[in-house]
């Protein structure tokens, strides 16, 4: 299994975790993916089914990413023209990097101590 499935697999286990219903959509190829949550109700992922690799991982810790940092912001994308707002897209963006990061230290930190054994 390659670094880009194995961030995948970790990445759907915190979807998992968090008790965040994933699905993988038929959207326009200008839109990766989105979030939406309804109060007490709802959170949800919704990626581009065509993405594949570290597009797909980037765009999955993204939205993780607005779920674990948005929740409570009154914000929506449907309701504003449809423009998105630049501080919550950049803090998601911000959140997958280091997500992402994480991942990779603690996958490379389980190879050292496999090899070790």
């Amino acid at each position: 299994m390659n670094i880009e499935n194995l961030i995948y697999q970790e990445l759907l286990e915190i979807a998992n975790q968090r008790g965040i219903f994933l699905d993988f959509v038929d959207l326009p190829n200008k839109i990766d993916g989105f979030w939406f949550y309804i109060k007490n109700k709802t959170d949800a992922i919704a990626i581009n089914r065509v993405l594949a690799g570290n597009k797909r991982n980037f765009t999955l810790a993204h939205e993780l990413g607005h779920s674990a940092l948005h929740k409570n912001s009154n914000y929506n994308v449907l309701t504003n023209g449809g423009k998105l707002d630049e501080k919550m897209e950049a803090e998601a963006d911000e959140y997958a990097r280091i997500l992402i990061t994480k991942i990779k230290k603690n996958l490379r930190k389980e190879v050292t101590l496999n090899i070790q054994k």
